[in-house]
């Protein structure tokens, strides 16, 4: 009797236990469940109520609460787009199929990766370790709630859910599968900052500031898509609510960055303070964001226009959300706008005039990207007649007094026939390289006429730093894949060493000047070539257009010291036919050609490379991860400096 007695005593305390132990845990107080006051700022707190002391799993007073609002048109509009929603579905319905199954296509130019059951968040297709990282900014999830809006079939909403909570717990800040930069700085500072988690001997990874400020943004998208999704419970928002007060917002805060990250770092806390209010540092992520924005809009945005930040895609993109954000802020009732929209028009001037006859911005490092819809938007609080002229194609507008035009900060040159979309169009770089993407291309010119590419930009590839991928990136990046000059077969350094890369701080002077049937402009090239600069020559170049005539002519001369083999590069489009003729070339692309004839001081030797392997020489990319031959003209001279050439290129 005794001893069932104590058996029964035994097995009721140990079912006791049990079931306070569950209890705990249904009520949101272990780990797996964080608590509303983990997250939730006083705010937040006194919003919910009675609900924050007690939320059960499965109950959705967070949804209804604060994710229901972000749907109701601001940040997303989803009464609107459910007007539409069958339309989208149908267009995504074969990668739907596919993301189902986790078929996932990113960045193109790779084939569909197949990324298992569970997902394998570090596949990195040809060792280019931007693909993962990607993969953990989530956007590829957006056909899945168009999905869910479409059919509401909670297979498609609960397999976002099921993703997005996979990715918290396999990818958690401090993972060791990453390496944390800053982690003895974080240790020392405490628990408002964090550490950033990189993919080990790369520059980027999931817990980079910059991918937490993507998945903030687009989190955010998903979720307000989501917010009637029977998937979306109080567990599931405490989960993300938890990541983004916590990981997500430290990370923003602690590691600004620079350039076009500083940027859209920036508008995202600013974004996170409007979306989250309720959410913890909702008032700190408020004003550093702004304080950030308005820091860039005065020093990465020139006084005349230009942008720090070189390749056109990027300074864009980053335009875009200044613009948006002074936009939004004004719609609040604050007044950045009255702080920055002449900086704003004054940008918005220089991608209407510097992008090519057909809207293109010029290739660096990345562009080709249209500069009209973003140009247009922007006008629509600029009223400019003159960039209403080039947007309509001399439809409205003013027709401006000019038609090349000279960047002094950024160093940017544009000759141009006309303002048509047949004109001939040069782009010319004489200036440094700014704070933001640029290849080693000094000095370096893009060729338009008649609609076609005549001397191209080389592309960009691939992020791969591995391999013949990782060769064949570094190559187009090169100084050897632009048109300009190579020393002894070494290129270009970025800045002298020692030297910092940053925003100019004062113009440059490239002897600009335009007077109608004239415009020249001069630059130069001093920091060396090869590794450290070691090879002490300067390259000077002065391109001179003679619009009557249709006629560019080109005048480079290598100074220093001693024999030096120099080559004039020339990059050709794919599409182009190339003609080597005796001290020159012919070049035809549809309707346009030129003539480019060579002349100089010392004997010299035109060479053409196309799809050369060893040494790498003669490729293009069009797009990410696309690569095709295309033909590099050389024309070479090894003598005592200095060396001149004079090309003449004659449009017909």
């Amino acid at each position: 009797m005794i001893s069932n007695a104590k058996n029964n005593t035994l097995f009721f305390l140990c079912a006791c236990l049990l079931f306070c132990a569950a209890l705990f845990s249904f009520s949101g107080k272990k780990d797996n469940f964080p608590s509303p006051k983990d997250y939730l700022n006083d705010e937040g707190i006194r919003q919910l109520g009675t609900g924050a002391k007690g939320l059960s799993p499965d109950g959705h007073e967070l949804a209804n609460h604060f994710i229901k609002p972000l749907a109701q048109g601001n940040p997303v509009d989803v009464e609107a787009f459910d007007k539409t929603a069958q339309a989208t579905y149908q267009k995504e319905k074969a990668n739907v199929e596919r993301l189902m199954k986790h078929q996932v296509s990113l960045l193109g130019g790779y084939d569909v990766q197949d990324l298992g059951n569970p997902i394998d968040w570090f596949r990195a297709p040809k060792n280019d370790l931007q693909w993962p990282t990607h993969l953990s900014r989530h956007y590829w999830l957006k056909p899945l709630v168009h999905a869910w809006r479409a059919t509401k079939d909670t297979t498609y909403s609960g397999e976002v859910v099921r993703i997005l909570l996979d990715w918290v717990e396999k990818t958690p800040v401090g993972t060791p599968d990453l390496y944390w930069h800053n982690e003895k700085q974080a240790k020392e500072k405490g628990g408002g900052f964090v550490p950033e988690g990189f993919f080990p001997s790369y520059v980027d990874g999931p817990w980079t500031s910059l991918s937490a400020h993507t998945r903030v943004d687009i989190w955010t998208y998903l979720l307000a898509m989501l917010y009637d999704a029977p998937q979306l419970d109080n567990k599931t928002l405490s989960i993300l609510f938890n990541s983004l007060a916590n990981g997500h917002r430290k990370s923003m805060l602690s590691h600004p960055r620079a350039m076009n990250q500083f940027i859209a770092i920036a508008t995202s806390l600013v974004n996170y303070s409007w979306d989250y209010p309720f959410l913890k540092g909702a008032s700190e992520a408020n004003s550093t964001g702004l304080e950030r924005v308005r820091f860039f809009a005065n020093s990465e945005i020139y006084p005349d226009g230009s942008m720090a930040e070189c390749s056109p895609n990027y300074s864009m993109g980053s335009l875009e959300r200044v613009n948006k954000i002074v936009r939004d802020d004004q719609t609040k009732g604050g007044n950045l706008h009255g702080e920055l929209d002449e900086r704003i028009c004054k940008a918005m001037r220089y991608f209407a005039f510097t992008a090519d006859p057909l809207g293109n911005s010029p290739r660096i490092a990345k562009g080709k990207k249209s500069a009209f819809p973003l140009t247009k938007e922007q006008n629509g609080v600029c009223a400019d007649p003159e960039v209403e002229y080039v947007l309509s194609s001399g439809k409205t507008g003013t027709e401006p007094p000019f038609k090349s035009v000279a960047y002094d900060w950024a160093g940017h040159v544009v000759f141009r026939s006309g303002w048509d979309k047949g004109a001939t169009w040069l782009f010319f770089e004489p200036g440094p390289r700014g704070s933001g993407h640029s290849d080693m291309a000094f000095l370096n010119i893009q060729l338009q006429s008649k609609g076609e590419v005549l001397l191209a930009d080389p592309g960009f590839y691939s992020y791969s730093n591995h391999g013949e991928e990782g060769e064949m990136s570094a190559y187009l990046r090169s100084t050897a894949a632009h048109n300009t000059g190579v020393v002894n077969g070494q290129g270009q350094i970025a800045v002298p060493t020692g030297v910092k890369r940053g925003y100019n701080t004062s113009p440059g002077n490239y002897g600009w000047r335009d007077d109608g049937k004239l415009a020249k402009a001069t630059g130069s090239y001093t920091f060396g070539y090869g590794e450290n600069g070691n090879i002490k020559v300067t390259h000077k170049r002065q391109i001179i257009y003679h619009r009557a005539e249709g006629k560019f002519i080109i005048k480079d001369s290598f100074e220093g010291e001693g024999e030096h083999e120099t080559a004039l590069h020339w990059q050709i489009p794919p599409a182009a036919k190339l003609s080597v003729q005796e001290e020159g070339v012919a070049i035809t692309n549809g309707n346009a050609s030129a003539r480019l004839s060579f002349s100089g001081n010392h004997p010299f030797q035109i060479k053409a490379d196309k799809g050369n392997k060893g040494p790498i020489s003669g490729w293009y990319s069009e797009s990410y991860g696309n690569l095709e031959p295309a033909n590099t003209v050389r024309v070479v001279t090894k003598a005592s400096l200095p060396v001149y050439y004079e090309t003449v290129i004659t449009l017909k």
